[in-house]
């Protein structure tokens, strides 16, 4: 196998990677849902809890796999793993700081529909990616798909302040893009085990005293607790370890392109277990989504074979 074409095999399967954690991310909307139809808890708690159960394992992988200095960080990246984690932390805070201001649908619709676009411009500013014309062509159908399988916001007249919202949805977009980025950077030089630890602990300590302030929610229910450690084991520490593996071989553009799988498997996981049907400007949401995955994988095969 030539270097081009081993290069082109890695690259797919970084998306390989990249598009798992994207899937296991999207079950976490579901998992959310249930335990809070179970039990009232603070969105905001859930975002506390979802990165702290998913460290106790990866902490004891790392220390039986690596041994006590898998926590090390090299001096010269010190400033590169705090970003990290306070770009991890920023987009839980931002993100439901614009749910409680404009509402889910609104803020997930500009959160999800800038990151991608977002990820792709400051890759090319920052690490001179320059995307394919087929991943600039998923691009375009991805987003607007996304937007319409989230489902366009109704009346938002009833929301606290609807323009506050949208940019605080904003700047959770941009800390997910920031996130990504500085990710691509450093995953060639850490484990992803190490990198899910660094990022989501600092995330984690970030977050606790806004989710005191906020009033933390601390569950009466056993089962309301299970389904926040799954959200901590799967939609976190597996589906972030997929990330960062795929982030060693793929790009940031095409790790934020493939974010709009989340939706789509939130989507048939809520059809499957809540019965929830999605409207025709769903179904066209989901068909233009796919035919994202279709173009960017063509292209990918294109390439391999020129």
């Amino acid at each position: 196998m030539t270097a081009k074409r081993e290069s082109e095999a890695m690259q797919l399967r970084g998306g390989l990677f990249l598009a798992i954690g994207a899937l296991l991310w999207g079950t976490a909307g579901v998992a959310a849902k249930a335990s809070t139809g179970l039990e009232p808890v603070s969105a905001l708690s859930i975002a506390f809890y979802r990165l702290l159960f998913c460290l106790p394992p990866l902490l004891a992988f790392g220390w039986l796999r690596y041994g006590r200095s898998f926590l090390k960080i090299r001096p010269e990246h010190h400033f590169s793993i705090f970003f990290l984690a306070v770009t991890a932390g920023l987009y839980q805070i931002f993100y439901f700081a614009a749910v409680r201001e404009a509402g889910v649908t609104l803020s997930t619709l500009v959160s999800l529909g800038g990151a991608p676009f977002l990820v792709a411009l400051l890759a090319a500013l920052f690490l001179k990616e320059r995307p394919s014309s087929a991943i600039l062509a998923a691009l375009l159908l991805a987003v607007p798909g996304a937007i319409l399988l989230v489902g366009l916001p109704g009346q938002i007249a009833g929301q606290r302040n609807p323009s506050l919202g949208v940019l605080l949805a904003a700047c959770a977009a941009f800390s997910y893009a920031a996130f990504a980025l500085q990710s691509r950077k450093v995953a060639i030089f850490y484990s992803p085990v190490q990198l899910v630890i660094f990022a989501f602990g600092g995330a984690a300590l970030l977050i606790l005293p806004i989710a005191l302030m906020d009033g933390l929610s601390i569950p009466s229910r056993p089962s309301v607790w299970a389904l926040l450690i799954y959200m901590g084991l799967l939609p976190t520490a597996a589906a972030y370890l997929f990330f960062f593996s795929g982030l060693k071989y793929a790009t940031a553009t095409l790790a934020g392109l493939l974010t709009v799988l989340e939706p789509l498997a939130a989507a048939v996981l809520a059809w499957l277990l809540f019965d929830e049907r999605l409207g025709p400007t769903g179904v066209v949401g989901a068909l233009l989504i796919l035919s994202a995955l279709v173009v960017s994988s063509l292209g990918a095969r294109r390439a391999q074979t020129a």
